[in-house]
């Protein structure tokens, strides 16, 4: 804990004879290191799931209308260069 305590800058505990009490840098810290921990938990559990064959849920069934592309829907050469462009021949300027 004491790398843990280095990145944030400030002590996460105090520590005394026989005790060991959370700062209050300590408390604020911990309900986002259990939700961050959950996740990754969740996130392994998908990953075992899908690597074992057993069924699961794809991301983009679960993203919100309008964020996943159908799947037949083939990306564009412009919009996986980056260029934040969609479709068209992006090599004509307009003039």
């Amino acid at each position: 804990m004491s790398n843990t305590s280095t990145k944030v800058g400030h002590p996460l505990f105090t520590k005394g004879p026989g005790t060991v009490a959370r700062t209050a840098a300590g408390r604020q810290l911990l309900p986002a290191a259990r939700r961050g921990l959950g996740e990754l938990t969740a996130g392994l559990d998908a990953a075992r799931r899908i690597g074992s064959g057993a069924a699961a849920q794809h991301v983009a069934d679960r993203m919100p209308p309008g964020l996943a592309a159908p799947a037949s829907t083939p990306r564009s050469r412009s919009m996986s260069s980056g260029t934040g462009r969609t479709g068209g021949d992006t090599s004509k300027t307009p003039g």
